[in-house]
């Protein structure tokens, strides 16, 4: 038997608007968005889970993953250095410094810093690179020079031609005498970028006696020195007014207009930190006091949120690090709790090394343009189905749904097929008369999940 009404297709390309009151927030804007990404088609899709791959035997948050050697290294909270592989290797000696670390591989070596001693790695160990300056927290390397940038200072340093170990005294200069200090520091395509409490500016190589000048100014800074991210060709940073941007030439861009309410309810922001997930084309912010996470597809210029489910709720992410070795291996992201432990970030890992992801969405919609009264006769899911695990149980997805902003329906879980169904459509019929519908879909089993459309048909009641 026909449904009667017209039927429409309402799960247009998700963008998340958490700045809007719901009662304003229309398809294609959706209210909420959680632990999953846009594929090419603007469908919804599970984000990457996570699967144990190294146990580094230590209680300390991974800090810093370095994609160099055969398979990469591993810097831990109190300094402590790895070499990973087959088998894990702790370096002797340790990086010290109470700042988050960083790296830089400069003339074949690489060189880390917590913002204290630069330290380089040389064969199974960890040795002071001579001569450097103290207190660096961010370098850089332009014509053969590795450059050194410290927080809370206004100087800055460079060592000698392609010879880390060796610093002239007069290899040294200032950025301007404004009251504000040096936040971050790094280098792109030959350009020198110091980002500073409310400005960037930019140096570059002159030669001569002088080496290097500034040449630009940029007038929004950070507070936030490690959430610049340096990805796309461009930067992506925290700005001083909490608002997020990139870099559009010598211009600073706002990105985050769709989430700028809800960065601002976050009391503590200055330890936010950025991690370029190269691979799915997206910046995660995370805030640590907080315990948020915000994702920032830089493609297609989408916001979403980041979240695991413990304890029936939504809890932090705990993604401290990350890192892609090579192109055929998966990437690799470090725990922020004190575990010491690794794990593989690919859409093949279900879960979170045994914790459901609940992939989340809420949207509301009117009924018909006209916003007369209207009859919902179906609502139709098209989802994939028959990715069930072997031995597993159907997984199940989850609706729940309120008209007219009143109070919520019970909720209705429906199944997503056993192993091999290929059915595409689930139809839920007879929802009831109302101008508008807000639906919350969500997901936790331990299954692929892909939502491509919902098709609503409706019957205008034409008052």
């Amino acid at each position: 038997m026909a449904v009667r009404g017209v039927t429409r297709d309402v799960a247009l390309t998700p963008v998340s608007q958490k700045n809007a009151d719901p009662a304003e927030v229309m398809i294609p804007a959706q209210i909420d968005l959680r632990n999953g990404y846009l594929t090419d088609m603007g469908s919804w899709r599970k984000r990457p889970g996570m699967k144990l791959k190294y146990d580094l035997g230590v209680n300390e948050a991974v800090e810093l993953l370095i994609p160099e050697g055969p398979n990469g290294y591993a810097v831990t909270e109190k300094g402590k250095v790895f070499a990973l592989g087959r088998n894990i290797a702790q370096l002797s000696g340790n990086v010290s410094g109470t700042k988050r670390a960083t790296w830089i591989n400069h003339d074949g070596s690489i060189i880390i810093t917590k913002g204290s001693a630069l330290m380089q790695i040389r064969g199974t160990s960890l040795v002071a690179v001579s001569g450097a300056p103290t207190g660096v927290t961010h370098m850089g390397v332009v014509d053969g020079y590795l450059t050194t940038g410290g927080q809370d200072d206004t100087q800055w340093q460079w060592s000698d031609v392609a010879n880390h170990n060796s610093w002239t005294a007069t290899n040294i200069t200032e950025t301007e005498t404004d009251g504000q200090d040096i936040q971050a520091h790094f280098v792109s395509r030959e350009h020198l970028y110091f980002f500073k409490d409310h400005k960037i500016e930019i140096w570059d190589s002159v030669g001569g006696v002088i080496f290097f000048a500034r040449t630009q100014v940029v007038p929004k800074g950070t507070l936030a020195p490690y959430s610049v991210v340096n990805a796309n060709g461009t930067f992506y940073w925290l700005g001083d007014d909490r608002k997020l941007y990139l870099l559009n030439g010598a211009t600073p861009q706002v990105i985050s207009q769709t989430m700028n309410e809800e960065l601002f309810e976050l009391p503590v922001t200055t330890d936010c930190y950025g991690l370029d997930f190269r691979a799915e084309n997206a910046i995660r912010w995370f805030f640590p006091t907080h315990g948020r996470c915000f994702r920032f597809d830089y493609r297609l210029g989408a916001f979403s949120e980041d979240n695991s489910w413990q304890n029936a709720q939504f809890e932090r992410l705990p993604v401290n690090s990350y890192m892609e070795v090579d192109s055929t291996s998966p990437p690799l992201v470090g725990d922020y709790r004190p575990t010491g432990k690794i794990f593989t970030w690919t859409t093949d890992n279900d879960d979170d090394d045994g914790e459901p992801i609940r992939v989340y969405r809420k949207y509301a919609l009117p009924l018909v343009p006209t916003g007369n009264k209207a009859r919902i006769n179906r609502l139709q899911f098209r989802v994939k189905r028959g990715s069930t695990r072997e031995g597993f149980p159907k997984p199940m997805f989850t609706l729940r749904y309120r008209l007219d902003r009143g109070e919520y329906k019970a909720t209705r879980n429906y199944d997503l097929g056993a192993k091999g169904e290929r059915d595409p459509y689930i139809n839920v019929p007879n929802i009831g008369v109302a101008r508008e519908i807000e639906m919350e879909i969500y997901e936790s089993d331990a299954t692929e999940f892909l939502l491509t459309n919902v098709n609503m048909t409706v019957r205008d009641l034409g008052r």
